[in-house]
């Protein structure tokens, strides 16, 4: 599932790959709002990853303990 836009998706990849003095300047030139928004779409943007990273790779961790746990 995709939680952001392209252009917000875009925007926030942008952010990120600034150096961590440019990123703290431009959420300081925001507003409280702004910021806010920016957060929550760098959260989205986490959970697209971890989302996408359990489509290709599974559980495969889990189902190892889980099966581990069965067979005792």
């Amino acid at each position: 599932m995709r939680h952001l836009e392209d252009e917000d998706r875009e925007y926030i990849l942008f952010l990120l790959s600034l150096e961590e003095d440019e990123f703290k300047m431009m959420l300081s030139s925001m507003t409280d709002h702004e910021a806010m928004v920016v957060l929550n779409n760098i959260q989205l943007a986490r959970e697209e990853l971890f989302d996408d990273m359990m489509e290709r790779e599974g559980m495969k961790a889990a189902e190892l303990v889980i099966s581990k746990i069965k067979n005792l």
